[in-house]
């Protein structure tokens, strides 16, 4: 058993999470069944994971099968949840993910303390590299843009030398960085990354997966600063279709889309047509993430 979880590790870091699932079939256990959990949810299928992490976790009770769940909850975004279990964590992975956590909640000095922490006590160069994303995350989410570029290319040379270029965790990365580069105003070299990694999402997971979704959105954005409206306009078509699709109608990520893609129909004159869908956004947000949310409270100033 020994040998298969070792064999179901190295194929999850890799990113062959097929093999994962072939893994955990052919040598089941608890632990397979929990790494199992976490492939799924890395494929995109975010209530199947959630629920086998439930039970995963319910089989029994470890650090790893509370990582998976923390993750599948993440992935269903259901953010408070995900950060309550992964508070108080000791191992480096939870510690990280709960970081995460607060920045997408909200609390990116909370999640950039965490962070650092971490840092300061890590010395293999891949868990520094992970967790120099995490910390990437939390610095743009707090508007610090040049410090999270920074922290993007450590945390991408670090990736690139274990994994490799073609990696679905090198293209998240240069998504990320793509996103703060177009937040400095260099909306031509923020495309170009997203451009470079939408084939890398798309050999990794397919055209439907939450990745694509949110890669075609960046695309969008950096179009749109360009003033390739049209360009935008059909990029947001796409990633709501393909966020609808893969993540469901009122995840928070497709809200965000659905609303953008109103404010750039508002920008080319379909003014009651962009106001409607974001009136419908909008309100879906609010009840999906409070209205104290960052994303929430962006949508009422703008609205």
């Amino acid at each position: 058993m020994d040998d298969a979880l070792t064999r179901l590790t190295r194929h999850f870091i890799a990113g062959r999470y097929a093999a994962v699932l072939d893994e955990a079939r052919a040598h089941p256990s608890a632990e397979a069944r929990a790494w199992a959990a976490r492939a799924t949810q890395r494929l995109g299928h975010a209530d199947e994971a959630l629920g086998m992490a439930r039970a995963a976790l319910l089989e029994k009770n470890t650090p790893l099968s509370r990582l998976v769940l923390a993750e599948a909850l993440l992935g269903a975004a259901k953010y408070s949840e995900a950060r309550g279990l992964t508070r108080g964590a000791s191992e480096h992975p939870a510690r990280r993910l709960y970081a995460e956590l607060c920045g997408l909640l909200g609390e990116a000095e909370e999640g950039m303390v965490h962070a650092r922490l971490l840092l300061d006590e890590q010395e293999d160069p891949f868990e520094r590299a992970q967790t120099e994303a995490t910390l990437a995350v939390c610095l743009h989410r707090a508007g610090r843009y040049e410090d999270a570029r920074a922290r993007w290319d450590a945390a991408l040379r670090g990736h690139i030398a274990v994994l490799g270029e073609d990696h679905p965790e090198v293209a998240a990365l240069l998504d990320g960085l793509g996103a703060t580069l177009r937040r400095v105003g260099l909306a031509e070299e923020a495309l170009d990354l997203h451009q470079r990694a939408l084939p890398m999402h798309e050999r990794a997971f397919g055209a439907l997966h939450p990745a694509v979704a949110g890669n075609l959105h960046a695309q969008a954005q950096c179009q749109r600063r360009l003033g390739d409206f049209e360009g935008a306009r059909q990029a947001l078509d796409d990633a709501l279709i393909v966020s609808t699709q893969a993540q469901g109608a009122d995840h928070p990520d497709t809200l965000v889309t659905a609303f953008e893609l109103g404010r750039l129909e508002v920008d080319c004159g379909l003014v009651a047509e962009g106001f409607e869908r974001m009136s419908r956004a909008m309100s879906a947000a609010l009840d999906q993430l409070g209205p104290n949310h960052p994303t929430a409270r962006a949508m009422k100033a703008w609205m």
